[in-house]
C-alpha cells in the first residue's frame, strides 16, 4: 500500500467543526467517510436544487445544474453528494484566538463559506477531472478549510490557508490528488500541506494537538487494516476504540477516539435540543461509488441521543440511513433506529 499524505490530525478541545474524514481509492472505484464533530443540535438530510448564484467570478463552461443530497445543518452544507455522484465534504483548520476578530481567517469579501463552497462545487461539477483545471478560480475564494472531493476514479485534496491581512481578495490553495488503487488519504483539523505547517503553531489548544496525533494513528492504522473488508464503515467509525496516552486526563479518551462524546458532566443529550454547552461526533457519511450515480451507495448514521447510564457507560441512540444515491436524492429516505452502548474508559483504553 502506498501513503500518499503525511497526515497529523487536530481535534478541536472547543465548540468547532473536529471532524475525521478518509478516502480510499479501491479496484472498483472510490470510498469516502467522515464523522462530523459538533456541538449537538438538530441535523437534516435532504435534496438541494441549483442556485444560480454560485460562481459568479467565472462562466462554468460544463453548464452542470446538479440535484445534490446533502446534510445540512444551521442552514449551511456540512457533507453533500451530487446526482452524478461527486462527493464533497469538508473540515476545519486550527484557527487561533483571535480568529472571530479577523476576516483573513474566513472566505474573502465575495467568496463563499465552506458549506456553500461544498454545494457549489457539487451543483456545478460532474467529476473531479471537470474540476482540475478550476481549483484556483474556485478555492482561492473559499473559507479557509480542507476540501475533499471525490468521484469513482480520483479523490481530490484541497487546503485553503488563511489570508495574509485581512483585506486579502483570494486564498492561498495547495492540492494534491490521488487516483490509484489503494492510495488513501487521512484528515482532520490540521493543514498537511508543508507550506501551510506554520499555521497549526497558531493554535493555542496543546490538548487538541496532541489528541490529533492519537486520532491520526488510530484512523490510519485502522484503514490500513480494512483496506480489503471495507463494508459497513458507517459502523466501523461509531465503535472505534482509541489507545490513550495520558489515562489520568478524564476528558482527553473522549476527544482522541474516532467517535466522541465528551459530555462535560451531563448526563443525558437529545440533539433535537441544540446544546452549546458539549459536543462530540454526532454523524458519519460513508459514500461508496463504483462506477458513477446508479452504482453509488451511501451509509448514514445521525445521532439522536446519548445517556449516561449508572456504571458510567453511554448509551448512544441513532438513526442509520442506507441507500442508493438514486432513490436518496429523489426522497426515499428510510430512517431506522439503532443504538450500541461505550464503555466508560478503563486502564487508557477508550471504547
Amino acid at each position: 500500500m502506498k501513503k500518499v499524505l503525511s497526515v497529523l490530525l487536530i481535534a478541536s478541545f472547543g465548540l468547532a467543526d473536529a471532524c475525521t474524514s478518509f478516502g480510499v481509492i479501491t479496484n472498483t472505484g472510490t470510498v469516502v467517510a467522515k464523522n462530523r464533530d459538533y456541538e449537538y443540535s438538530k441535523q437534516n438530510l435532504e435534496t438541494l436544487v441549483p442556485n444560480r448564484q454560485f460562481f459568479a467570478w467565472y462562466q462554468n463552461p460544463y453548464g452542470h445544474k446538479n440535484r445534490v443530497f446533502a446534510l445540512t445543518a444551521n442552514n449551511d452544507v456540512k457533507m453533500a453528494t451530487n446526482e452524478n455522484g461527486l462527493t464533497a465534504i469538508e473540515e476545519d483548520p486550527p484557527y487561533p484566538k483571535d480568529s472571530g476578530d479577523h476576516r483573513r481567517y474566513i472566505q474573502p469579501y465575495g467568496g463563499y463559506s465552506e458549506g456553500m463552497t461544498l454545494w457549489a462545487v457539487a451543483q456545478n461539477f460532474n467529476t473531479v477531472k471537470e474540476l482540475l483545471p478550476y481549483i484556483k478560480d474556485v478555492f482561492t475564494h473559499a473559507a479557509p478549510n480542507y476540501y475533499e472531493i471525490a468521484d469513482d476514479k480520483q479523490i481530490l485534496i484541497v487546503e485553503v490557508a488563511y489570508g495574509k491581512t485581512d483585506n486579502d481578495q483570494t486564498r492561498p490553495v495547495s492540492y494534491k490528488l490521488i487516483n490509484k488503487n489503494q492510495q488513501y488519504y487521512t484528515h482532520t483539523n490540521f493543514y498537511m500541506a508543508n507550506k501551510f505547517s506554520g499555521l497549526n503553531k497558531l493554535t493555542s489548544n496543546q490538548y487538541s494537538l496532541a489528541g490529533a496525533v492519537d486520532r491520526n494513528n488510530t484512523i490510519e492504522s485502522t484503514v490500513k487494516a480494512n483496506m480489503n473488508n471495507l463494508d459497513n464503515l458507517s459502523d466501523w467509525l461509531l465503535n472505534t476504540k482509541s489507545t490513550v496516552k495520558n489515562p489520568n486526563e478524564a476528558n482527553w479518551c473522549l476527544n482522541t477516539s474516532i467517535f466522541r462524546s465528551n459530555l462535560q458532566g451531563e448526563s443525558f443529550v437529545d440533539t433535537s435540543i441544540s446544546n452549546d454547552k458539549v459536543y462530540g461526533t454526532i454523524s458519519s457519511w460513508v459514500v461508496t461509488n463504483n462506477g458513477g450515480a446508479d452504482k453509488t451507495t451511501l451509509a448514514i448514521n445521525l445521532v439522536d441521543g446519548i445517556k449516561v447510564l449508572p456504571n458510567g457507560n453511554q448509551e448512544i441512540s441513532y438513526r442509520k440511513v442506507r441507500g442508493s444515491l438514486v432513490d436518496l436524492i429523489n426522497g426515499k429516505i428510510n430512517y431506522e433506529s439503532a443504538s450500541f452502548v461505550r464503555n466508560a474508559p478503563k486502564g487508557g483504553n477508550c471504547e
